[in-house]
């Protein structure tokens, strides 16, 4: 890709989508092509982090707490919490109080 082209993208905004994994150094080099970028799928990888979740709420004998929740799939608080506002909005997983606040479990 010419940098021509590339600071066309960059002029035109939100570029992340079609960079994927491409580095500067690589286009500084003439090293980058096609089959070298992994475009990034964020609904792929929402998903896939959406799974994860579920099984863990499938394996727990306790609703979970979005705390216990993100130690056990990871993530950063607002990512764990934003999937679970998801996952109860889409009727999979259920809100539900605790002793100390409010859980999730599977519907």
């Amino acid at each position: 890709m010419p940098i021509s082209e590339l600071l066309a993208l960059l002029e035109g905004g939100r570029t992340g989508r079609l960079l994927g994994t491409l580095t500067l150094g690589e286009c500084r080099d003439g090293t980058a092509d096609e089959q070298s970028i992994k475009l990034h799928n964020k609904a792929k990888q929402r998903a896939a982090y959406d799974a994860r979740i579920l099984d863990a709420l499938r394996e727990a004998d306790e609703p979970l707490s979005p705390t216990e929740v993100r130690e056990l799939v990871g993530g950063s608080p607002d990512q764990a919490r934003t999937a679970l506002q998801r996952l109860a909005a889409a009727k999979k997983i259920t809100r539900t109080w605790k002793s100390r606040g409010h859980g999730y479990r599977l519907r």
